[in-house]
């Protein structure tokens, strides 16, 4: 029964060829938009959402307009910095917390711009669990894992000073994975940066002090860490859900055209499907050959779709990558995305085939063999 039903879709396929090829272009073009979206959308939102979960702070010191972090960088919407006098006041204190200030920049190194991130070295570890520092870090610049690439001297230049390079060995998993670690006081030595970006702070044992402190500063504010996640998850969510907006849109397309071609082909086919049905076949060959004709065109047409897709894409994000001079990548994970693209592809084989497939199954012989 299956093998006549894969006859049949077979010779539908390869009779009607015009339907066929106007059928996978509209799928093929839905799944490539799908892939494109997918895949440099996803691949940004993921490593920002990678690194707001994997940094250990309870609490952060911003201006009053909280920052939105939108990978290595901050987007402020206040002009207020946080001044070095508080972090001074701050560091009377010490033992009833871990503390670093924070600066974020981007700096050009061979032609590539790449984040710049500047806290306290010595306390590195307390905020960034994974990662690894030589024994006097301030006389280095930590690199991240990923931009070896990139940085391949054990030497670069920043703001026309020299430092050492160390590459950082374990994946910090996110943007840092991209970006150059400079310890807050030689980036204080080398720029005119007078005010912190924020101020970082975990093991809080007293967090009324902490908060009598920063309360002097009016211009100031001090937020649990969950809140500030809270506030980019909520961003990040946000554009994923665009992006699956966007992602429908396509499919519903390729769905309407796939549904509605099959369907010109089965009223086509009525002649077909009712000698089928008085010869004794079963009305579930009829429904299954259907079903499998639309699956196998989806999945021809998906394999094309991310073949284009995966040519684009790499092409997208390699031109915005040397426009830009960016060294974080914009493409997600290729594998992940086409897992995603086959069962989308999959949904539409079926959903574009159930109602033809139900049609055509439940021809009346009698009436159809007298017309």
């Amino acid at each position: 029964m299956l093998n006549i039903a894969i006859k049949l879709a077979k010779s539908s396929i390869l009779y009607r060829k015009e339907r066929t090829i106007l059928t996978m272009f509209s799928i093929a073009f839905s799944i490539l938009i799908s892939f494109i979206l997918l895949s440099l959308i996803q691949g940004f939102l993921s490593t920002v959402e990678k690194s707001v979960k994997n940094k250990n702070i309870d609490m952060i010191i911003t201006t009053k307009d909280i920052p939105i972090e939108v990978g290595p960088i901050l987007i402020n919407p206040s002009i207020n910095y946080i001044p070095i006098e508080l972090y001074n006041n701050l560091m009377v204190y010490q033992n009833e917390y871990k503390i670093t200030p924070v600066f974020k920049s981007i700096v050009n190194i061979d032609n590539k711009l790449i984040p710049l991130i500047s806290i306290d070295l010595e306390k590195a570890r307390d905020f960034y669990p994974n990662m690894d520092y030589p024994l006097y870090p301030q006389d280095y610049v930590l690199v991240g894992s990923k931009i070896s690439h990139i940085i391949k001297n054990s030497s670069i230049k920043i703001n026309d000073k020299q430092f050492q390079v160390y590459k950082i060995q374990k994946e910090l998993d996110g943007y840092e994975d991209y970006s150059i670690f400079i310890d807050f006081r030689k980036y204080i030595e080398i720029s005119n940066r007078k005010n912190f970006d924020q101020i970082w702070i975990n093991s809080v044992m007293n967090p009324t002090k902490l908060s009598e402190l920063v309360n002097k500063y009016p211009t100031l504010i001090l937020t649990e860490h969950k809140k500030i996640n809270y506030i980019q998850e909520t961003i990040i969510s946000s554009l994923k859900v665009l992006q699956v907006i966007m992602i429908i849109a396509s499919i519903s397309i390729a769905l309407i055209a796939s549904t509605n071609t099959i369907l010109i082909t089965t009223f086509e086919r009525t002649p077909e499907f009712t000698i089928i049905l008085a010869i004794g076949a079963p009305r579930i060959v009829v429904f299954l050959s259907l079903l499998i004709e639309g699956i196998i065109l989806s999945t021809i047409s998906s394999i094309v779709g991310l073949l284009i897709g995966i040519i684009s894409t790499t092409l997208i994000s390699n031109s915005l990558q040397a426009a830009l001079n960016i060294s974080i990548p914009l493409m997600g994970n290729v594998y992940t995305v086409i897992q995603q693209i086959l069962v989308i592809s999959l949904f539409i084989g079926i959903t574009s085939s159930i109602l033809p497939a139900y049609i055509a199954s439940s021809i009346d012989v009698q009436s159809n063999i007298r017309i």
